[in-house]
């Protein structure tokens, strides 16, 4: 597994999210303080997302950054953790 599906689950995530809050792009970048044009950048797979940015969007569209990861799979999750533990490798 690498970062790059765990980039993609999360833009899935954040396109499923918006489509069942019935939320535009722009309305998320205003509640999230980001410009709409990053947060296009970051669906359309041009920008990878700080986590900090992740963080924002997850808190706006589920509440938290647990909720918003709980329909990740095990496996998926342990490849993010040993990401976030291990930026460098």
């Amino acid at each position: 597994m690498s970062n790059n599906k765990i980039h993609t689950w999360i833009i899935g995530r954040i396109i499923e999210l918006l489509a069942r809050q019935n939320m535009t792009v722009n309305e998320l970048a205003d509640k999230c303080n980001l410009s709409p044009s990053t947060i296009q950048r970051y669906l359309n797979g041009k920008s990878i997302m700080k986590l900090d940015n992740i963080i924002k969007i997850a808190n706006e569209l589920s509440g938290s950054l647990q909720k918003f990861l709980e329909t990740m799979d095990e496996e998926l999750q342990v490849e993010l953790l040993s990401t976030l533990d291990n930026p460098n490798t």
